[in-house]
């Protein structure tokens, strides 16, 4: 289309050149160094888009199954702004990964950018937190226990692993649970405590394969009541690695690598070949008052004794004794109670138990207030007497039995002649004779008495006197 003149128009030549948005990417590789195995790292991939107008991407890694992954992995960025991207390592073994973020920009050129990391700690996990310590609280003494979890091995190697005791044969572990355990019921003294293990580990050898889970247990005995630890450290290696058979113990330890073996007061410490090492602590304490005391009543040396006097027109009615029971260990107890006629057990309001005697539960600290009654009209006739009883204590939890005396008295005015005949043999007529009787109070209180003469004819008093 031609305005104006139509002859010989001017030509202008236009020239333009099309391209995408133009980004840059900083860092153009990325070092994570070293960096713990089965643990997300993360470090940031600047990507500044220097053009007016968005530019859209997408980004993915350049090897298969790859240890990294990117958030976002694809979006806009606005123009002239600048997109933080995260790159994330997550490492499943100890050695050297390469790989690439691959970064493609619509209408745009593509980049590469190489990233490296060294895995370094422990590729075994448990089911339970027993890093940087399991710690399972007191126990009671002369009963076994067991702890059991799970170990899975998530990196890409198979592992052997191996425990053992310090300061502890390999056949004393495998024997000394046993014995102690046939021996609860014997002095202390006969088992000392540096002669077996407190704990034991199940199986004290194993091989994990990559992905596989294998149970571990765990056990515990202490024939005494004791606080105290243990050091097992767990050495372990590829069994085709150069590794075997060259263990060094150092102190560059790998954090979390006691996870499988330790109890409390871990010290994690590894060489070459060293999967961990562990202290085992624990406290284990008695049910019984007589050493531990955590169980406080009466003490077992001595006894409760009820003493009533009575008088021969008095009505005998039930009496109480007061009664404690304190559970001073750092474990729940269940106690059973068991004491004969005629003696019984109420509660502290002197209300019956019933029939059916449920345990006495007492939480750690735990206080309970009971009462004792005793029934003095056990027994007919209004003679002086004695009953003794054993109040015998036992606990669900525990084999030891605790064992007060109970005693009972009840009293009346009662006299012990030294004789029950009195003989005067033959004596002449019209003469006198006399004979001595020694009369003993033998009741705690006083006595008053008379004699009379029983004959044919009406009872004739004959003298009146008091025995204090």
């Amino acid at each position: 289309m031609t305005i104006g003149r139509e002859g010989s128009p001017l030509e202008i030549h236009l020239v333009s050149i099309g391209e995408g948005a133009v980004v840059c990417l900083h860092p153009s590789k990325i070092d994570f160094g070293s960096i713990q195995v089965l643990q997300d790292v993360s470090q940031t991939l600047h990507m500044s888009n220097q053009s007016p107008s968005p530019a859209s991407f997408w980004a993915e890694m350049a090897g298969k199954c790859s240890c990294w992954r990117i958030e976002p992995s694809k979006g806009v960025i606005p123009p002239n702004a600048e997109l933080p991207v995260a790159v994330t390592a997550n490492l499943d073994d100890t050695e050297i990964f390469k790989d690439k973020v691959k970064v493609f920009i619509e209408n745009s050129c593509s980049y590469v950018i190489p990233v490296q990391a060294i895995g370094t700690g422990i590729t075994i996990v448990t089911d339970k937190p027993v890093v940087p310590e399991l710690n399972l609280g007191p126990r009671f003494s002369k009963i076994p226990f067991c702890y059991r979890f799970k170990v899975t091995k998530k990196g890409r190697k198979t592992h052997l692993l191996y425990w053992t005791t310090e300061g502890f044969s390999t056949f004393q572990q495998h024997h000394c649970l046993d014995a102690l355990s046939t021996t609860e019921g014997k002095d202390s003294s006969q088992n000392p405590k540096s002669a077996c293990p407190v704990f034991k580990l199940r199986p004290l050898s194993m091989e994990l394969m990559p992905g596989k889970s294998m149970e571990m247990v765990v056990e515990g005995f202490s024939s005494t009541p004791q606080s105290g630890g243990e050091h097992m450290p767990c050495v372990f290696w590829v069994p085709w690695s150069h590794l075997l058979g060259n263990v060094q113990l150092s102190h560059t330890g790998v954090e979390g690598a006691a996870a499988v073996a330790r109890r409390r007061g871990e010290q994690g410490r590894k060489g070459a070949a060293l999967l961990s090492s562990k202290d085992l602590q624990e406290s284990f304490c008695s049910s019984g008052s007589t050493n531990a005391e955590a169980l406080e009543s009466v003490d077992p040396d001595s006894c409760i004794t009820a003493l009533f006097l009575e008088q021969p027109s008095d009505i005998l009615t039930p009496q109480y004794k007061p009664f404690s029971l304190k559970n001073t260990c750092l474990l729940p107890l269940s106690v059973l109670l068991a004491l004969e006629e005629p003696f019984s057990i109420c509660h502290a309001d002197r209300q019956p138990f019933p029939a059916d005697i449920e345990p006495v539960k007492l939480e750690a600290g735990e206080e309970r207030h009971l009462s004792i009654t005793f029934n003095p009209a056990y027994e007919e006739g209004l003679t002086s007497r004695e009953v003794e009883k054993v109040l015998k204590i036992h606990f669900l939890e525990h084999p030891h039995q605790e064992q007060v005396t109970v005693q009972g008295e009840v009293y009346f005015p009662n006299l012990r002649i030294q004789t029950a005949a009195l003989d005067f043999g033959c004596i002449l007529n019209g003469t006198e004779a006399a004979r001595s009787i020694e009369i003993t109070n033998c009741s705690p209180i006083p006595v008053q008495h008379h004699w009379l003469f029983l004959t044919e004819s009406p009872a004739s008093q004959m003298r009146v006197g008091s025995i204090i």
